[in-house]
């Protein structure tokens, strides 16, 4: 049993991986693996070919549980692999997540020691980036109180992009409608991307933390960037970016 990562912070996935073989000299019947799926996670998914695969809830102790079947399994056979994803929804720094897998049969067995494993992945503390996509309605390169946030969507900021430069994974971020954004990240270097459509474009701002932006590039979609900037546990990065209208 295995996970895709050792950590991971909230609002990520995880990915487990179960593989069973028959090591007996007889085939075995009804075979059933059962996965608890462990608190402060939602189920996202699950895929095993030749496996009959599904999350329930047990009625006695209300514990939600992926129960995998399949009539049998022969003598040395290894079962397709067993693959199971939730995301992390709660949980603090530090804490280990545990997977746990056991698989019963009801053939005879000489033993059942070797039919159960375990796969764990410890919680990072996140950082957040966020700020606000703001329209410089007056052109003076300013940041206005009332100066408004772009609207989010085919009428303004497409996307919000916190890309890794450290081998992290990059997060697209949660866009509001009022020209905000917010992004949960791993401590590590990153970049934010901003994607504006037409008739939207940047501008020059000492309010703007932009380096870098392109206009007019052939298509509906202009692009800006950010400087690389270091997010830590625990850090609020704000990184925003003006654009006219």
């Amino acid at each position: 049993m295995t996970t895709n990562t050792e950590s991971a912070i909230v609002g990520e996935t995880i990915s487990v991986a179960v593989d069973v073989q028959n090591a007996g000299t007889a085939a075995a019947s009804d075979v059933t693996v059962t996965v608890p799926l462990p608190p402060g996670m939602t189920r996202e998914s699950e895929y095993a070919e030749g496996w009959d695969c599904a999350l329930s809830d047990d009625a006695a102790t209300g514990q939600s549980s992926w129960r995998c079947t399949r009539e049998s399994l022969a003598a040395r056979e290894i079962a397709g692999t067993i693959s199971l994803s939730a995301k992390v929804t709660a949980g603090n720094t530090g804490d280990t997540v545990t997977f746990t897998a056991k698989a019963t049969t009801s053939s005879p067995e000489a033993s059942d020691a070797n039919n159960s494993g375990q796969a764990t992945t410890t919680i990072l503390q996140s950082g957040t980036v966020r700020g606000t996509v703001w329209v410089d309605s007056d052109r003076d390169g300013v940041r206005d109180p009332d100066e408004p946030g772009a609207p989010s969507g085919t009428e303004g900021t497409s996307e919000v992009v916190v890309k890794s430069k450290s081998g992290q994974p990059s997060v697209v971020a949660t866009l509001g409608a009022d020209g905000t954004y917010i992004a949960r990240v791993r401590p590590g270097s990153y970049v934010v991307e901003f994607y504006v459509l037409l008739p939207y474009l940047f501008t020059d701002s000492a309010d703007s933390d932009l380096v870098n932006y392109y206009n007019y590039t052939g298509g509906q979609t202009n692009l800006g960037f950010s400087d690389v900037i270091d997010v830590a546990g625990g850090d609020e990065v704000v990184i925003d970016a003006a654009v006219v209208r």
